[in-house]
């Protein structure tokens, strides 16, 4: 590595234990050596301004603890060092220091910041596809929500170069164009009903529990919209009939280990207008199929929802990227893509908040990003 590589800031929230942050840097480093990532990370200390990388095992780690300002603050207090970026950090967080095992990373664009959960494996690695316009942050969120709520791995996936000014004018008009007709409270013609997929075998105390859960509280009911339904079929018929009831045989798995993208694509060929939710979505998968253990209650357990109108999230990654003439390969998710991991039972009711405007998915992604397991448990309660 060259004296003047860019570094990367590790920020602390907490005191973390020393063998914690040997364990961050030495997993971070392995995995970044075996793509021949040359980025490093830089404690951020009370020892001044100096430019060295922070190694594994640190010695004599005094920390800066930042309890107040939050990533402002942060960002403040590294503005006298050299080499060394604002576009992205690390957080050590109370959720690190809890779980001994994921960072939260931070990315700035302007005066906004968004952030994924990582477990520390990968975390060097995908900061550095940030710096380099191999990756976005929405992806990032996306990547996470789909391995269970913090990224396990990292591989940049685009194939072509920076979003052109047409792209990103068709980002901006997208979201009003897709969701036209699309919206869960009753119309006077037809019931709107929200798909719930599963990619995964779930067992069927899980499914059931789930559908009471929604149809016993005031949120819905048999005959009063919004309905869901749990889409058996590829073959999509209309009418399709809302699943009001538990289910009395095992649920069919059409869709049983298909690829969230794969399953974009099919909602976006298929549902607008005939009846099924064609913006949000529900994704049951292995991480709601196996939780903790087997015999999780199904309260224990968490899903995806899903949003495919697309975000300010999403623009802001375009236009940064555009902006520094990054983004090899950078392509817009046709329709918009952003996902993020919730528990299941809370599914049903944030979508209804993210229909209303009253939540974006966005919001709840850089939230699960502040806990440990990349779910935030306590949304029912926000």
């Amino acid at each position: 590595m060259s004296s003047n590589a860019t570094l990367v800031p590790v920020f602390f929230g907490v005191n973390i234990p020393s063998e914690v942050v040997n364990d961050f840097l030495s997993k971070a480093y392995g995995t970044a050596e075996q793509i021949g990532c040359e980025y490093k990370f830089r404690i951020v200390d009370n020892g001044g301004s100096a430019g060295s990388a922070s190694q594994a095992p640190v010695a004599d780690l005094q920390p800066r603890i930042f309890t107040e300002g939050g990533p402002r603050a942060m960002l403040d207090a590294i503005k006298s060092y050299s080499n060394i970026t604002d576009e992205v950090f690390v957080i050590l967080d109370g959720q690190t220091e809890k779980g001994r095992a994921t960072c939260r990373l931070v990315w700035r664009y302007h005066a906004h910041f968004a952030s994924a959960r990582s477990q520390f494996g990968p975390s060097l690695v995908a900061l550095a596809a940030l710096l380099d316009g191999k990756t976005t942050m929405q992806q990032l969120q996306n990547d996470a929500a789909a391995a269970g709520g913090a990224l396990t791995e990292f591989t940049p996936v685009f194939q072509r170069g920076p979003p052109k000014s047409s792209e990103l004018l068709s980002l901006q008009q997208r979201s009003q164009e897709w969701s036209r007709y699309s919206t869960l409270r009753n119309t006077a013609d037809e019931h709107v009903i929200l798909p719930v997929f599963c990619i995964a075998e779930i067992p069927l105390e899980v499914i059931n529990t789930f559908i009471s859960s929604i149809y016993s509280s005031d949120m819905a009911s048999s005959t009063e919209g919004p309905h869901l339904t749990l889409v058996s079929s590829q073959t999509i018929t209309p009418p399709v009939q809302p699943t009001t009831s538990p289910l009395s045989s095992p649920a069919a798995f059409p869709f049983l280990g298909v690829p969230i993208s794969a399953l974009a694509t099919f909602i976006r060929q298929n549902f607008p207008g005939n009846g099924l939710h064609h913006t949000h979505f529900i994704i049951l998968d292995s991480h709601t199929a196996s939780a903790d253990n087997a015999s999780a209650d199904a309260k224990e357990r968490s899903c995806i929802i899903g949003d495919l109108k697309g975000t300010r999230l999403e623009e802001e990654c375009a236009e940064g990227l555009k902006e520094h003439g990054k983004g090899d390969g950078w392509k817009p998710s046709e329709g918009g893509l952003a996902l993020a991991r919730v528990p299941l039972l809370e599914a049903f009711c944030t979508c209804l908040a993210l229909d209303s405007g009253d939540l974006d998915v966005d919001l709840i992604a850089d939230e699960s990003a502040s806990r440990f397991d990349g779910v935030n448990w306590g949304l029912a309660d926000d």
